[in-house]
Formats: C-alpha cells, structure tokens, sequence
C-alpha cells in the first residue's frame, strides 16, 4: 500500500534494528518534552525485543516506508484481539505505533493504512488504548476519529479506549465494510 511518499508492508527481518532504534528515538523525543508516556527501561521490558520479532514472525508487525529512499519512518503492532476489549465485532487493535519524529505524516499515514487494511479484511473497526495523560496524543486520535470508548486502569496503567468504526459488513455490500 503506498500514498504520499510512503508504503506500508508487513516487517522483514532486516527491519527489526530500525523499529528499533524507531523506538528509542521516539522515547527520547518524548523524554526532551518532559511527556510521561513511554519510560525507557519499564517499555523494555514490557515490550522486548522478543515480542517484536514474535509480532514481525506472526505478520502482525508492519512498517511504513518513506519512498524516496526506503528508510523506515514507522512502525505498527497490528492485531486480531486484545485482552483489554470486549470482542463484541471483527476489529483490528493497534499496538505500539511508532513514527520517526522527523517523518512529517508519518503516524497519520499509519492510521490511515492500518484502517485500509481493517476494511480489506471485512472488519468494524480499529480499537485502541493510550496513556489518560497524554491530553495531545487524546486529541490527535480523535483528530483522526478515534472516539473516547472508556477509561480503564491496568495494573497502574491508566488508559483511555478508543475506537474508530464504520458500517458493519452486511449481505446487502457483499461482506465488505464501506
């Protein structure tokens, strides 16, 4: 898939250093700004470089692509459930969207794909979770139609669900969401 100077595609192995150093400079930006998202050493070892392989490997993880030179701007986990949803219609969950800082419409571009990819696959909705907060990131998701679902507290983490949805697949559109 490619618009705007971008692709998104599913990882390859040769991806995983630049997901990773992705990553590291996304908490860094965050740290500068004094934003209270992703601690350095707790998202390590919540999420290790273990799971992202294991995510590439299943062809959950997917990367996006400036085309100009093929340079990863960013990088998603995009998957069939999550434990922190009622699994009450066919939704994709995003995990872990990270984007260069310096990849301008990078993140939005993600958004953009993962949901194309939801509708291919006959899904609802794309369903979400982010730090309560985190008052610019809220609105940048609902910027892009992510509404507020519920707040919820996981172990000290506290979130806000958010999804974004459409018509339902029916018989009457072939199955396929519009």
């Amino acid at each position: 898939m490619q618009k705007q100077g971008f692709s998104f595609e599913p990882a390859q192995p040769e991806d995983m250093e630049a997901v990773f150093g992705l990553i590291d400079a996304r908490i860094q930006w965050m740290e500068e700004r004094g934003i209270d998202q992703w601690d350095r050493q707790i998202y390590w070892e919540v999420f290790p470089r273990q799971y992202y392989e294991e995510a590439r490997k299943q062809h959950r993880l997917f990367v996006l692509r400036q085309s100009h030179d093929c340079a990863v701007a960013g990088a998603v986990v995009l998957t069939d459930s999550d434990p922190r949803w009622e699994e009450n219609q066919p939704a994709r969950y995003l995990h872990n969207l990270v984007a260069a800082p310096t990849a301008k419409g990078a993140g939005s571009e993600i958004l953009r794909c993962c949901e194309a990819l939801a509708r291919r696959q006959n899904c609802c909705c794309l369903r979400l979770d982010c730090v309560r907060s985190n008052e610019k990131l809220n609105r940048y998701y609902e910027a892009h139609g992510f509404v507020w679902v519920e707040s919820f507290d996981d172990g000290g983490y506290l979130g806000n669900k958010r999804e974004k949805s459409w018509e339902p697949p029916t018989a009457s559109n072939g199955g396929v969401c519009t």
